[in-house]
């Protein structure tokens, strides 16, 4: 009985749509309440355009009856990208029935996602937006949170609503993985200059996901302590001369730059730094030993680091180190 469920609601399923081949006109394409996608549905796309001219439609775009019109429920993409880049005049959809509700062609578009695969970030932000206007945070937390890979807690579909405020650069970049989702959150609780300067400069430098972080929280920390707006701390001359600078590429123009914020947000950290490699070059240490601090120099403790060529030196230099660790070993005054 159990393994014959599955089946019978497929069959259920199938038997709402109806195969139909559909005039371009007919398709209502600035009616985007069903799609779950920051990408603007008209952005040209070469490589879906060729495969669209080699086999057609291998998915065809699920719609919906309204009034005279059709609503896309699925296929945003491949059915602009038919009709406007190709000039298909009609195409081969799967239509719904008229009753068919709001709510259940809402659900419906986030089922053709996860058929296939799991929903990214953004899509699980919009279609709790969306989706809030049918149900209450409790139903959509049980109904679709485990769907979209999610505990079904009503306090995640808040917090999974609130990144659909964000705008089209931010929320396009935190779509395709560019931008990290703490990344995202900090940014709404900025102004709208300052979050798109801060993501200008994430994005120019292509900063990893650590790096992202670390920027924002120093920026916004910085901007706090000094008293002044983010932008005036992003457009500082110390920032500019190293985004600017000829010689340097940009893994170096991002190296120069979170060492800068970080002396920035740490002074006490930076002028320590500064110390401890001052007195490093009075001891005149061969170029292959490395001496170490502790972290955040919690202490005075440091680790002397060699590196010797093979096995052989270390054991002709042990017998020396081993005296000089026990004190026996006495340079010359000269």
């Amino acid at each position: 009985m159990t393994n014959q469920q599955p089946a019978e609601c497929n069959m259920t399923l199938s038997r709402q749509f109806l195969r139909s081949t559909v005039l371009a006109a007919q398709i209502d394409f600035s009616d985007l309440s069903c799609r779950l996608s920051p990408l603007p549905p008209d952005t040209e796309d070469d490589a879906l355009a060729a495969s669209i001219r080699r086999t057609g439609l291998l998915h065809p775009p699920i719609l919906r009856p309204r009034g005279d019109l059709y609503q896309l429920v699925n296929g945003h993409r491949r059915s602009y990208t038919a009709v406007h880049q190709l000039c298909c005049h009609s195409l081969h959809c799967l239509i719904l029935p008229p009753e068919t509700g709001d709510r259940e062609a809402l659900a419906l578009a986030l089922e053709a996602i996860v058929c296939k695969r799991s929903p990214t970030i953004m899509e699980r932000a919009l279609f709790c937006q969306k989706m809030l206007d049918f149900l209450d945070e409790q139903e959509l937390a049980a109904d679709f949170l485990p769907l979209m890979g999610l505990a079904p807690t009503p306090f995640l579909v808040r917090r999974q609503a609130e990144l659909a405020a964000l705008e089209e650069p931010f929320a396009v970049a935190l779509h395709q993985g560019r931008l990290q989702e703490s990344v995202a959150r900090e940014l709404l609780a900025i102004s709208l200059p300052e979050r798109l300067a801060l993501y200008e400069l994430i994005d120019w430098l292509q900063l990893s996901a650590g790096n992202q972080k670390k920027v924002t929280q120093t920026c916004r920390e910085l901007s706090r302590r000094q008293r002044v707006s983010l932008l005036k701390i992003l457009g500082s001359e110390e920032i500019k001369k190293i985004l600017d600078h000829p010689e340097m590429n940009v893994p170096q123009k991002t190296a120069a730059l979170m060492q800068h914020l970080g002396e920035l947000r740490y002074p006490r950290l930076a002028a320590a730094t500064d110390e401890f490699n001052a007195w490093c070059r009075s001891l005149r240490l061969p170029e292959d030993w490395r001496l170490t601090p502790t972290r955040s120099f919690e202490d005075d403790r440091v680790t002397l680091t060699m590196t010797l060529e093979n096995r052989e030196i270390l054991q002709q230099r042990l017998p020396r180190l081993r005296a000089a660790v026990k004190g026996e070993y006495k340079q010359d005054d000269a």
